[in-house]
């Protein structure tokens, strides 16, 4: 292919780490009914705004032993669904997730394949950016179907929690059962009208936060180091393709996924979509590093032992610094208006 040449200049350039997951509001749950019953009332509806300790919905449950009964087998059924082996909803996302994970390691190996090719100049230059982007995106899924198996077991496990504490209050309870919130937020979903019966298993509304929103996301955990409080994360979602949103990283978590070998960043969003979603996925770019002004390069142009070659066909070794997916810095060996060859 012909080689073009590019002319060295002052830039300004970000060095980012790649995370992938989810948006959701501030302290976001799902609301369930304590017993079986029928939903006899049900004040708010989608948008409405509730305070802390104020009544959601009631239920009507006449015969006590019947709420018994209904408590035992929403118990039963907790108790099932909290079991890795023999719930069918973890055995489902334990197949996706070894699905995935099966397919990360098929790119991966051959990348590396590849990325030994390119050291070697065996392979084009779209060929290692077509293997690197099969393996980002793989690696993606393997994690975001990790994530949502780990999401899983923590939900049925809270689950069986509520459960054990129904069971116990519907032992003692005999009248009808009042709901309230236990934050202050806004209804993002209903599930059940009013008339309808309702069970254990089923939530009848979704409550959080809307005035505030949180980024879920998970890089490797080889960049974990690089990571710090307060770093600027920049971030798109596929229901708004043409905006770019902010957040700022308020957790690291120490745990690490030892499957996905991933570490697990909380952001706050400083900007978020005009429309109030939940649980709908991200990509973002966690930013680590920045310069300003700084002499910058395509990474095409540095060869794999480090050197550049000029217009005038001279071969020179240069010293880099930060670099993005593109552009790499160049802190040494080169000049402003040097010309570098870009195969």
């Amino acid at each position: 292919s012909k080689t073009t040449y590019y002319r060295v200049h002052p830039t300004d350039l970000v060095e980012a780490v790649y995370a992938s997951g989810t948006l959701r509001t501030a302290d976001q749950y799902r609301v369930f009914s304590p017993v079986q019953g029928v939903l006899v009332h049900l004040p708010v509806a989608v948008g409405d705004s509730v305070s802390s300790g104020s009544l959601l919905f009631e239920v009507k449950s006449d015969d006590p032993q019947v709420r018994l009964r209904s408590a035992a087998e929403a118990l039963g059924y907790a108790e099932q669904m909290a079991d890795t082996l023999s719930s069918p909803q973890l055995a489902e996302l334990r197949a996706q997730r070894e699905s995935a994970r099966i397919r990360y390691e098929l790119d991966s190996s051959y990348f590396e394949r590849i990325r030994t090719a390119y050291a070697s100049n065996a392979v084009a230059v779209a060929d290692y950016d077509r293997a690197r982007s099969a393996m980002v995106s793989s690696r993606a899924a393997y994690q975001a179907a990790h994530a949502r198996y780990n999401a899983a077991c923590v939900a049925a496990q809270n689950q069986l929690d509520q459960a054990r504490r129904q069971y116990e209050l519907a032992r003692t309870t005999l009248e009808n059962f009042r709901i309230t919130s236990l934050v202050s937020g806004r209804v993002l979903a209903k599930y059940r009208n009013v008339g309808e019966l309702v069970t254990v298993q089923q939530p009848v509304l979704l409550l959080g936060r809307g005035d505030q929103r949180y980024l879920d996301i998970y890089c490797d955990v080889a960049d974990a180091h690089r990571l710090r409080i307060g770093a600027t994360v920049l971030y798109t979602l596929d229901a708004y393709p043409d905006s770019i949103f902010t957040a700022t990283v308020t957790t690291i978590y120490p745990a690490i996924d030892a499957a996905t070998q991933s570490i697990h960043v909380e952001a706050r969003c400083t900007t978020a979509p005009p429309l109030l979603l939940t649980d709908i996925a991200v990509q973002a770019n966690i930013i680590v590093a920045q310069r300003k002004g700084v002499l910058a390069i395509p990474r095409r142009a540095v060869q794999p032992d480090s050197t550049v070659v000029l217009r005038s066909g001279e071969r020179r070794r240069v010293q880099l610094g930060i670099g993005s997916l593109e552009y790499v810095e160049v802190t040494s060996g080169l000049a402003d208006g040097d010309e570098v060859a870009v195969p």
